[in-house]
């Protein structure tokens, strides 16, 4: 009797930290998918580690797309002082996309992705 390979099963892949950074008032890319790969984010997780209420801001964009208010995720989502907000997602993502974002407040909320490139 032969073994089924892993491959077969989906779920057997585990999901793994994708990109981590610290925010800052000017959109930028905070992760991309790598050509001839794709991604799905299985969560999304924003936290505010300032005194202070901010803002976030989500992109999800295409090859050669800018982050704007018509490829926006989150826009103006009110993080609480010391907040941690978290969304399971799953986001689809081809070769090249990426998620943009940005905050009210620089250095002040982290944004991490964890998902499945494959």
């Amino acid at each position: 009797m032969s073994a089924i390979p892993n491959q077969m099963y989906r779920n057997d892949m585990a999901s793994r930290k994708l990109a981590s950074d610290l925010l800052t008032t000017t959109e930028r890319p905070i992760y991309t998918v790598p050509s001839g790969k794709r991604c799905t984010i299985m969560l999304v997780s924003a936290t505010n580690t300032h005194s202070g209420t901010s803002h976030l801001y989500v992109y999800h964009t295409r090859p050669s797309e800018a982050a704007s208010t018509r490829n926006v995720l989150y826009y103006d989502l009110l993080m609480p002082t010391r907040s941690v907000i978290q969304d399971p997602g799953p986001f689809y993502l081809g070769p090249g996309e990426s998620i943009w974002a940005k905050a009210s407040t620089a250095n002040h909320l982290a944004l991490t992705l964890y998902g499945i490139e494959e």
